[in-house]
């Protein structure tokens, strides 16, 4: 099985089909919050509470410490979100498998992880892209 290794969202985006289409506020691209966590759907809750709601996510294999705020913001800005949250677990490459639904089987990168990140090495990044309620 061959998985893809690049950083480009929206080759990987995924819209959320209970995501309504017009409801969402739309936010300059230079206004569009990338936030970094450790527990996604954690931080997406908190963000619910808040106004936002999910309409879409992305999960792929980046390799390096290429940033991601340029491109997530620019996949963001094309779908209407106003924020993107966004983990990254270090993984081998050997590690990597698809589950039925064709998502990584992210149990199977944490079985085998790698000794940490590294520029040379490869990472899942997995997002959730939340756009706000219009008040």
């Amino acid at each position: 099985m061959k998985i893809e290794t690049h950083t480009h969202f929206n080759d990987n985006y995924m819209a959320t089909a209970t995501a309504p289409k017009t409801s969402a506020t739309r936010v300059p691209v230079d206004a569009i919050q990338v936030l970094m966590c450790t527990d996604l759907e954690a931080e997406v809750s908190k963000y619910a509470s808040q106004g936002f709601f999910p309409i879409g996510s992305a999960q792929f294999v980046g390799k390096g410490n290429h940033g991601v705020s340029r491109e997530a913001r620019e996949q963001a800005a094309k779908v209407g979100a106003a924020l993107v949250l966004f983990t990254l677990v270090p993984c081998k490459l050997r590690a990597l498998r698809k589950t039925i639904d064709g998502k990584l089987d992210m149990q199977a990168v944490r079985a085998d992880p790698p000794l940490g990140f590294s520029p040379k090495g490869y990472s899942v990044l997995t997002s959730t892209f939340l756009a706000k309620q219009r008040e």
